[in-house]
């Protein structure tokens, strides 16, 4: 007895009875069949190159490599926060910052 696909690969054979009365509640089984039948009557058109496909663009010019946007501003404020952490080690370690003195 040959073996019925269509029936065997259904979504009553593939997931239980709660999952696919959520998926009927998001869609409607008229709009899925709708769906189905648009895509069904069309053939599917595979690119014949690597990054063009038939009728749509698909390819965006790269962007050139640099720093993101921002990141000067992000170094001046871990610059701040450095010079403050050091400034609090220096206080806590009882370091003082001395002048220079005249050596020459």
């Amino acid at each position: 007895m040959p073996t019925n696909e269509d029936r065997m690969f259904h979504a009553r054979n593939q997931m239980d009875p709660s999952t696919l009365r959520s998926y009927e509640e998001g869609v409607s089984t008229k709009v899925a069949r709708e769906i189905a039948r648009d895509h069904i009557s069309r053939p599917i058109a595979f690119p014949t190159t690597p990054s063009e496909t038939p009728g749509l663009p698909n390819y965006a010019e790269p962007l050139p490599l640099g720093p993101p946007p921002g990141i000067a501003q992000l170094d001046k404020i871990a610059a701040h926060f450095a010079a403050l952490d050091k400034r609090e080690l220096k206080r806590q370690l009882g370091v003082r910052d001395e002048p220079p003195s005249d050596a020459a």
